[in-house]
């Protein structure tokens, strides 16, 4: 007769979780998970369609291969530094950590030749890629539909010669008339930025602008304000026109006249000149040198493409990350140069 077997009797189960340490954790969880994913979000790989043809013939925008289906590229957030900008989806909001850009391990800012990701200075919202044509530093000029960085002439390899005749226009324009036009809208699209975000001096302009039919609202003026086939100082009356470039200057908005240079000259001293009646001497020779932590970008198909010609230089902070590679269309599938 076999003796019988003393058994261990089994643990009593664990008493349920409460309702509200079961809602604690799964909300402590979330405040680790949500903020690690949107951080590895912004600074690892993110993708990107490509809508217009400005940069042809390295990207095929929607239009340039039919039937709405453009160039899709995967961009690297990383290789220019971990942004201390996270972005979150849908909601457009922005978390700003205590750093603006940390670079480490082979990490660098934008250099002359690459294919670069950015929001659009004028619009955050919406974001470009062109092809970064200076850094911090250099000057460039546009000869004979070639650019030149730092007197050196840039011919685009490996891509050569098919777009290499760049267009002299905006603020690399031969002629003072168009720089002078596009100085203008650049500080107008600066003073758009700082209405959009300090009411007390959007109320003050908007007042100024008053007239018969009212004051403009605030959506109107930042519209014509960002509109590149206008300026609001030639809209106005000539006390207006005054007090609104006064108000810009007063903003900070004139900075672009200390970064453009015209026939070796410094363009806030050619421009008194010229309102002093000297000659102008046009055709001219602009060249443009870009500030610290700043770029200059323009797209391959230069004549059709709305670059910093046209709205100035793209701050560091607004740098998302390089193109690299096109995945889609199939027949399409390279690496970005």
């Amino acid at each position: 007769m076999k003796a019988a077997v003393p058994t261990t009797p089994a643990p009593p189960p664990a008493p349920p979780q409460s309702g509200w340490r079961h809602a604690c954790s799964t909300t402590l969880q979330l405040l680790i998970i949500i903020p690690l994913a949107l951080f590895i979000k912004s600074n690892t790989i993110e993708l990107f369609k490509i809508p217009t043809g400005s940069m042809e013939p390295t990207l095929y925008g929607a239009n340039d291969l039919g039937r709405g289906f453009g160039d899709h590229l995967l961009v690297l957030r990383f290789p220019y530094g971990l942004s201390g900008t996270i972005k979150v989806p849908l909601l457009n909001w922005r978390i700003q950590m205590p750093y603006q850009r940390l670079c480490f391990g082979g990490m660098h800012a934008p250099r002359v030749g690459d294919v670069v990701v950015f929001e659009n200075p004028v619009d955050p919202a919406i974001d470009y890629i062109k092809r970064c044509c200076g850094a911090s530093g250099d000057r460039l000029t546009i000869r004979d539909g070639h650019l030149f960085v730092n007197g050196r002439m840039i011919t685009n390899a490996p891509a050569t010669a098919s777009y290499v005749r760049y267009t002299d226009d905006g603020l690399l324009s031969t002629h003072y008339a168009k720089v002078r036009r596009q100085v203008a809208k650049i500080m107008e699209n600066k003073l758009a930025n700082i209405l959009a975000t300090n009411p007390a001096a959007a109320a003050a302009v908007c007042k100024l602008l008053s007239g018969p039919r009212g004051a403009p609202t605030l959506p109107q003026l930042i519209g014509t304000l960002r509109n590149n086939n206008e300026l609001l100082v030639e809209l106005v009356s000539p006390y207006a026109r005054v007090q609104l470039i006064k108000m810009m200057e007063q903003a900070g908005c004139d900075a672009i006249k200390d970064a453009v240079y015209i026939n070796g000259t410094r363009y806030r001293e050619f421009e008194a000149e010229a309102q002093r009646g000297g000659r102008i001497g046009d055709p001219i020779e602009s060249e443009v040198r870009v500030p610290p932590d700043c770029f200059f970008m323009m797209g391959d198909n230069s004549a059709h493409s709305l670059d910093s010609r046209y709205w100035g230089f793209a701050p560091l902070e607004l740098i998302k990350g390089k193109a690299w590679v096109v995945y889609l269309p199939i027949k399409r599938i390279q690496l970005v140069r």
